[in-house]
């Protein structure tokens, strides 16, 4: 599996893979030998028992089709647990997992693995995030650890300042898939709330993130 290598010191991903026993057998022994921690689960009702289980599970591996076919189930899932991963989805067809899904794994591994402090703040106004230790604060108060798709989301709207970044783009930038703009809103809407709540951020002004109905979310300064 190219590009998956960590350095031997670093914490080991955890994963979950929902899919039939032989496509999650097969993406667990590919893991494996990434240094990743990998669950399987065969369906979503044994994908909420482990999630709510294990609470270091930071990428999901799932059925393209299965995802396809019961976007709501997971939603609620998720929901329920509490717990908001990176997804993946993949094909289950092939008799290995395929480049391109290995690709998006692997994308997904490097957002999730911690990096070392190479990168400089980002500053907009009394808002600032540190890349390096995927964290924030807020008019100079403590710094706020993110979740990685917290983490991301914020990073995400912060590259797209001033600008309205749509709900599917959204999806596809923070998530790494395409879905629905139902799906992406209702989503988003759960982990925009997190965000704001963590960084003290007043979510009846809008302030610093805006929501802009019917289109996506935007992140400026106020009054702008």
């Amino acid at each position: 599996m190219a590009n998956l290598a960590a350095g031997p010191r670093r914490r080991r991903p955890h994963v979950l893979v929902i899919a039939a026993e032989r496509t999650a057998a097969r993406w667990a022994q590919a893991l494996a030998a990434e240094r990743v921690l990998c669950l399987i689960a065969t369906d979503l009702t044994e994908a909420a028992r482990l999630l709510s289980e294990e609470q270091q599970l930071e990428l999901l591996i799932i059925d393209r089709v299965l995802l396809n076919q019961q976007p709501r189930a997971l939603l609620n899932v998720l929901s329920s647990t509490g717990h908001w991963p990176v997804i993946v989805p993949v094909k289950v067809s092939a008799a290995r997992p395929t480049v391109a899904d290995r690709k998006r794994v692997a994308a997904a591994l490097a957002l999730i693995r911690p990096k070392r402090p190479t990168e400089h703040l980002i500053r907009i106004g009394e808002l600032v995030i540190d890349p390096a230790r995927r964290r924030a604060r807020f008019k100079k108060r403590r710094w706020v650890g993110l979740p990685p798709v917290q983490y991301k989301l914020l990073l995400v709207l912060a590259q797209h300042e001033g600008k309205v970044v749509g709900y599917q783009q959204l999806l596809r930038e923070v998530w790494g898939y395409d879905g629905s703009q139902v799906e992406a809103q209702d989503l988003l809407k759960a982990h925009v709330r997190l965000l704001r709540r963590k960084l003290g951020l007043n979510s009846q002004t809008g302030e610093y993130i805006q929501s802009v109905r019917g289109h996506g979310y935007l992140l400026d300064l106020p009054g702008v």
